[in-house]
């Protein structure tokens, strides 16, 4: 009934702000009806009401929507960053088998001439594309990484790590601090 009448919508949004007023206001205010009556009418017809309308309106979504694929754009790095921890092994294919098309459509037309240099810089973005695409494939196929490597920060959880003994660490140590006591 309340998406279908107007007056249920209205009794709806008035009993909603009767529990609310209930649960804010002091117990004074509440009990004074006029007062409260005046709030939960001002809150219905000049925020609810109008709120909800402007949000159910299709033109201002079809604004909304548009807006956002305005202003937020879809960089180069989000889509690497997207791509480096994707968990999907038929997305990684995917967008793999879309980057062999697009260097194969690139290939084509190098032949040289004026716009070589340009021709040149899209093929080895894309082949980084590629490069970057059959990293993370290799990774998923490798398996889960070890739980140690789980509670380092994402960044150093790939990078090969050098293991020392007590005499390495020791001697470093005592290199550092010589070199903080001069």
């Amino acid at each position: 009934l309340v998406c279908l009448k107007p007056e249920a919508e209205r009794q709806y949004l008035q009993d909603l702000s009767d529990v609310l007023l209930f649960l804010l206001l002091p117990k004074e205010d509440f009990h004074n009806k006029p007062f409260r009556y005046i709030v939960r009418e001002v809150l219905v017809s000049g925020i609810f009401m109008p709120t909800i309308d402007l949000l159910s309106d299709p033109d201002y979504i079809n604004q909304y929507i548009a807006w956002l694929c305005y202003e937020t754009s879809f960089t180069r790095e989000t889509f690497l960053t997207v791509i480096r921890s994707s968990d999907c092994m038929e997305e990684l294919e995917a967008v793999r088998a879309k980057v062999d098309s697009d260097i194969a459509k690139w290939r084509s037309k190098d032949t040289g001439g004026s716009d070589d240099t340009a021709i040149k810089q899209n093929l080895n973005s894309l082949m980084f594309l590629r490069d970057t695409c059959d990293m993370r494939i290799r990774r998923l196929l490798d398996g889960p990484v070890s739980e140690q490597l789980m509670d380092e920060p994402e960044n150093m959880r790939y990078q090969s790590l050098c293991v020392l003994t007590l005499d390495e660490i020791i001697i470093i140590m005592s290199l550092y601090n010589s070199l903080w006591s001069i």
